[in-house]
């Protein structure tokens, strides 16, 4: 998938939400007579105790399919986080589509490096912690690596004052592709 393929799907999803019936709405009022405040976007009670639900429901994976990932859903996940909030909608984060056998035998290795100092680091919890799968990164149909670029610093706004902002935006995209697998 290219990059101008997700871009061409953020877009569209750009103008999907611009669509919503609550921005329309919105828009076809009088602008100088009418409260164009949140509410004109608020969700009903219904569509809102859906958003509670899948934030409530949500729970970390550890069992995974090998069966491939479409095209279409892997972009509309894609775009999903895009949309996730950033500190100056700066997007700091990379997606890298892991697809060589190879290299996501290396990525596993790191993982299971990175959970061995951490257990080690757990004392009386190193045994419980181990128990934790981490296979799925070899069954998964996709793996999808979230990292930050290097150099970075100079161009995230909010990092000066909160350096870690740029990592917190960054967590704030992998939810969005977590709520909605």
């Amino acid at each position: 998938m290219s990059e101008t393929t997700l871009r061409g799907e953020h877009l569209a999803f750009d103008r999907t939400l611009r669509a919503h019936p609550r921005a329309v709405e919105s828009r076809s009022r009088d602008h100088e007579t009418a409260d164009i405040g949140m509410n004109a976007f608020r969700y009903d009670d219904h569509e809102l105790q859906t958003v509670y639900r899948v934030i409530a429901e949500r729970r970390d994976m550890r069992h995974f399919t090998s069966d491939p990932v479409e095209p279409t859903m892997l972009q509309r996940l894609l775009a999903a986080a895009h949309h996730a909030p950033s500190v100056g909608y700066m997007q700091p984060w990379r997606f890298i589509r892991a697809m060589d056998p190879k290299l996501r035998q290396r990525i596993r290795g790191c993982v299971e490096d990175e959970r061995q100092r951490t257990a080690d680091e757990l004392g009386e919890r190193q045994d419980e912690f181990m128990r934790l799968k981490v296979e799925g990164i070899g069954e998964c149909a996709e793996l999808l690596v979230v990292c930050l670029t290097q150099g970075r610093d100079q161009y995230v706004f909010g990092r000066r004052t909160m350096p870690e902002m740029d990592l917190a935006s960054a967590a704030c995209a992998i939810q969005n592709l977590a709520l909605l697998t």
